[in-house]
């Protein structure tokens, strides 16, 4: 039941950012608040915290530096447009 409200928690704090169209930059500090949240009061496991911090901190990195961005994802969705 506890997981269902940070579940339900995460869906409306999403839906407000992206409805208040939010800069990159609020949409890192509202998930790693949230992830603080979830970390010290949600009841998870250490090994999951652990999982959930890599990969959040992977996905802002990415977000955040542009190199990594156009690198990785840029690259990705202008492959199928180049001509061969």
């Amino acid at each position: 039941m506890v997981m269902l409200i940070w579940i339900l928690g995460f869906i409306g704090l999403a839906w407000a950012l992206g409805y208040f169209r939010a800069s990159r930059w609020v949409w890192t500090a509202a998930g790693a608040a949230f992830l603080v949240g979830v970390s010290l009061r949600g009841g998870l496991p250490p090994g999951w915290r652990a999982t959930l911090w890599t990969a959040y901190v992977a996905a802002a990195a990415v977000v955040l530096i542009p190199q990594l961005r156009r690198g990785i994802i840029n690259r990705d969705a202008q492959q199928p447009l180049r001509a061969e």
